[in-house]
């Protein structure tokens, strides 16, 4: 159980990463 919650914790702190960093490339395209 511990290691599917730490699966699931990497998981979504990955995608919250990826969204940002995305987000900051996009703003700098725009300017």
């Amino acid at each position: 159980v511990i290691y599917v919650q730490g699966l699931i914790l990497v998981f979504m702190t990955n995608t919250f990463l990826r969204k940002i960093f995305f987000g900051n490339l996009r703003a700098a395209e725009l300017e």
